[in-house]
């Protein structure tokens, strides 16, 4: 009995003792839709620490302007901006799982506010870890303050959201729009 992967994969493993051949497990739609926009998330990257570095020169006080923060802000963004891209297609590869039938039975707004809650839990996780990680060994935890968790956190969030707006909108449009005819001319 075969089972629905072995069909989407068309590939069967090496043959058993038996003669029944190995079934092969096809890689996921996710891994499958990395693949395809691999250069894609290559310049959603580039524009992730770009939007770091101008956070940095827009936002941070001019006494903290070095090379190193500006490095580190635009990793810091470009760490946002994959995590963008990775829920952006996340929900777009899984639109035919069973958890994406069950987002789109949900009313429009009830989808969308499930999609924003998904996304402002891994931008906070993620602008959190990252921010621990950059600057735990330069500045200890000082930048933890009251002001950081309530201007520069949100701001942060504020700003993924913006980045998640314009891949979802490459996302969700180059997922909709239909193939290609490759019709030969005579």
């Amino acid at each position: 009995m075969t089972s629905r992967l072995d069909h989407e994969s068309g590939a069967q493993g090496p043959a058993r003792p038996g003669g029944a051949a190995e079934p092969r497990i096809a890689r996921s739609i996710f891994l499958r839709q990395a693949a395809r926009q691999s250069g894609f998330l290559a310049a959603s990257l580039v524009g992730g620490f770009a939007v770091g570095v101008v956070y940095r020169i827009l936002f941070d006080p001019a006494g903290e302007a070095t090379f190193a923060n500006f490095l580190r802000s635009g990793i810091h963004f470009a760490g946002l901006a994959l995590v963008v891209w990775i829920v952006q297609t996340g929900f777009a590869s899984g639109a035919r799982s069973r958890v994406g039938a069950a987002l789109r039975r949900l009313p429009l707004a009830g989808e969308v506010v499930v999609r924003a809650l998904v996304l402002t839990a891994a931008l906070i996780v993620v602008g959190l870890s990252t921010q621990i990680a950059l600057y735990a060994e330069p500045y200890r935890l000082d930048w933890l303050t009251r002001t950081w968790l309530t201007v520069n956190l949100p701001r942060i969030v504020l700003v993924g959201f913006g980045m998640s707006l314009v891949i979802g909108i490459v996302v969700e449009t180059r997922r909709r729009r239909p193939p290609r005819c490759r019709s030969k001319r005579l």
